[in-house]
């Protein structure tokens, strides 16, 4: 039998997201579900889930402060981040949300979720994870459950003290492709 987990789930009110979170609670895990509430959020595709075993916070990923204060509230086990711009029209008129969200918004992500991940004991370590995606497209054209069976396209993030690299190459990396846009 599985362990029952509580999950952090950004973007939850999303297309991705919600299914997500119905695939997470009809498993029996406890899902926290964190979304800004924008253009993209539709709260109706989670409004049928039971409130025993579902939060739902309207919250912006980029504040750090506030993101780690949650994971630490509710003990979250794994993290599945998911909240993102994603609309192609909206990028070329638009392009500082995708930044502000994407970029920033998964940064402070992960700082938060690293302060967290630290400040567990060693023993619950081995169970904390992060996943992220970036290829919405593709994992609507398999489905959800594909997707979480056989780990497709989900880059799971596993923090170690004792493996850390500098960030300076993904600053560089990530300018270059701006550079490319403009």
């Amino acid at each position: 039998m599985t362990k029952i987990q509580t999950y952090l789930v950004t973007g939850a009110a999303g297309f991705i997201g919600s299914n997500l979170v119905h695939y997470l609670v009809k498993k029996g895990h406890s899902v926290i579900a964190y979304d800004k509430l924008t253009y993209a959020g539709n709260t109706a595709s989670i409004d049928d889930i039971s409130p025993d075993i579902f939060t739902l916070i309207e919250g912006d990923i980029c504040n750090t402060k506030f993101v780690f204060e949650t994971l630490r509230h509710y003990k979250i086990d794994s993290v599945f981040h998911l909240a993102a711009e994603s609309h192609v029209d909206r990028s070329i008129d638009g392009p500082t949300a995708f930044i502000e969200t994407n970029i920033n918004g998964t940064f402070s992500m992960l700082y938060a979720s690293r302060q967290y991940y630290e400040s567990l004991c060693s023993k619950k370590r081995i169970i904390s994870n992060f996943y992220t995606y970036r290829r919405t497209k593709y994992m609507a054209a398999l489905g959800i459950g594909a997707i979480l069976r056989k780990k497709l396209l989900m880059l799971r993030i596993r923090p170690t003290l004792h493996q850390k690299q500098h960030p300076t190459t993904s600053f560089e990396h990530g300018s270059i492709h701006m550079n490319s846009l403009f």
